[in-house]
């Protein structure tokens, strides 16, 4: 289904890693790709994230992963149904897990890390108590502790295309918690990645902001535009992407529902609906404030989305009426330009001249069941519909011929009109502003609008965590490929690999850096290797 309301997430730890772990091998192995998110205990100095030098920003991030924690990762795995995919429809089959992890060694927890993922609804007592324990960097034998590094192992030998949004630091938190130790240099980790990664590796963030070339990057925002333009699609017959979930039993208690459903007024025309509150435009931009739920102006992406699309339809609208506008004027200066005469008992078109004596105008030929009758010698025109050689009127386009053979416009330019009409109703309406009698409901509906906003934000906030975050990477990937293929989508039941059904060659191996107008591409360069110990770690998934 094109529209779906909520998301079934399977949440996974300590006490039911064991019997879900067959069934989140099987969803690996059977996905068509599956989309990671990982939640971190910190992100340390923003700065070095974000210095000009990407080995810089690669060697904080080292630092980064090697004191703080991975503490939840989400993973939702994609399938494609060949049955239901034909024409211009992409069907997927989708399993979500939240799988909450814990630590065994010390590790940082910054305070704003903290604040964050408390406002999103994360159950740090639930973490302490149930998360699956883990080490960081390499194989430790005879540790009792590595049961999720035998499933990170599976999604490594499955080769399947695994989907990040901003990748770069969740790549590096994954390499030194389920993998191996951190090599020094970046070079040498690309190397790495380009292996242990076979199927392929993609960014959202890139996607949206190279290809797509949406508006902001941030998740929620490219989630909720995929999946309202999904939905418009959908209505117009258009290429779109279908969801299905497995019809889990009632019985499973670990099994939580995300709320996303689509406003109900998403297929209205625009211009219908009026933002009843302010929103906030750092949020819209970036993803982030620094208010977080005190801000009094809306985070809501429907709203952020609705002022979009009204902004970019007043804007067709202008640059249809200015199209309209300049048709019409050269559509008037051609018709003053161009005249019709008789010769020899046929209609000729010449340029116009003021004293040629067969002039007619072209805009008032008659039909062969009506004709004119042009008299030579004393230069006036007979026949129904003409009472005056004098002055000749035309109703519908407010033109009047006089017989010198000039033009005029009998009326004022409509636009002109709407122009001025506008400008004293805006006047009138900041006089009203000035002078305070404005509409008190308008008023009092602002202030309640204002106070539930908050709220809201909160409310939608406590959805936002690792595994439905990995659905909404998934999601915006899915709906990308339905949309940008180039090659036929009944294409996707042929045996060729996953970049080949979709054409997908420009945008795979490239992870969004922020602040650099190029991707930083995973590949192994001629100048580098590969580490020792992925060496020894891909030897013994071989031999395993």
């Amino acid at each position: 289904m094109a529209w779906f309301s909520q998301v079934p997430v399977v949440d996974v730890h300590k006490d039911n890693f064991h019997e879900l772990r067959p069934s989140m091998q099987l969803a690996i192995q059977s996905a068509t790709f599956v989309a990671a998110d990982a939640e971190l205990s910190g992100l340390g100095p923003r700065k070095l994230l974000v210095a000009h030098s990407v080995d810089d920003r690669y060697k904080a991030m080292c630092d980064i992963a090697k004191s703080r924690a991975l503490i939840s990762l989400g993973l939702s795995c994609f399938k494609i149904n060949p049955q239901q995919t034909c024409g211009d429809v992409v069907s997927f089959t989708v399993q979500s897990f939240d799988i909450t992890m814990l630590c065994n060694e010390d590790y940082i927890v910054e305070p704003g890390a903290l604040s964050f993922l408390v406002e999103h609804g994360f159950d740090f007592n639930k973490q302490y108590s149930k998360g699956i324990p883990y080490y960081r960097g390499v194989d430790k034998d005879g540790s009792d502790v590595h049961q999720f590094r035998e499933l990170f192992s599976e999604i490594i030998k499955a080769e399947k295309p695994l989907i990040f949004h901003n990748g770069f630091l969740d790549l590096v938190f994954l390499y030194q918690c389920f993998y191996s130790e951190l090599p020094s240099s970046m070079a040498t980790f690309l190397a790495d990645l380009s292996e242990i990664f076979s199927g392929g590796l993609f960014d959202t963030k890139y996607i949206a902001e190279f290809h797509s070339r949406m508006s902001a990057s941030y998740l929620e925002y490219v989630f909720r535009k995929s999946q309202r333009d999904n939905a418009v699609n959908q209505s117009k017959g258009l290429k779109h992407v279908t969801i299905g979930f497995p019809n889990y039993p009632t019985a499973m208690k670990c099994i939580e529902y995300r709320q996303c459903g689509l406003p109900s007024n998403i297929m209205e025309p625009l211009g219908t609906t009026k933002l009843a509150v302010e929103l906030c435009m750092q949020y819209a931009g970036y993803g982030h404030c620094p208010l977080s739920t005190k801000c009094p102006k809306s985070h809501d992406p429907d709203q952020i989305l609705d002022q979009e699309d009204s902004v970019c339809e007043n804007k067709r609208k202008r640059k249809r009426n200015r199209n309209r506008r300049k048709n019409k004027h050269k559509m008037e200066e051609s018709e003053t330009k161009t005249r019709k005469v008789v010769q020899d008992g046929l209609v000729i078109t010449e340029p116009a001249g003021e004293t040629d004596e067969n002039y007619i105008d072209a805009r008032f030929d008659k039909q062969p069941n009506d004709p004119v009758h042009l008299d030579l010698n004393t230069n006036k025109c007979s026949g129904s519909g003409i009472e005056s050689d004098k002055a000749m009127h035309c109703g519908t386009h407010g033109t009047m011929l006089e017989g010198d053979g000039e033009m005029h416009l009998g009326m004022k330019d409509e636009s002109g009109i709407k122009k001025d009409v506008l400008e004293r109703t805006e006047d009138k309406k900041t006089k009203k502003r000035a002078d305070g009698s404005g509409d008190a409901n308008e008023t009092g509906t602002m202030t309640s609008a204002v106070e539930k906003v908050g709220l809201l934000q909160k409310q939608r906030m406590r959805g936002h965590r690792a595994g439905f975050d990995a659905f909404m990477t998934g999601f915006s990937m899915a709906a990308f490929i339905a949309n940008h293929s180039t090659r036929g989508i009944s294409d996707t039941e042929t045996d060729c690999s996953f970049i080949e059904k979709f054409s997908l060659q420009d945008i795979i191996n490239r992870l969004c850096l922020s602040g650099k107008e190029i991707p930083l591409h995973v590949r192994k360069s001629n100048f580098s290797k590969t580490s020792v110990n992925h060496r020894n770690k891909m030897k013994k998934l071989k031999e395993a």
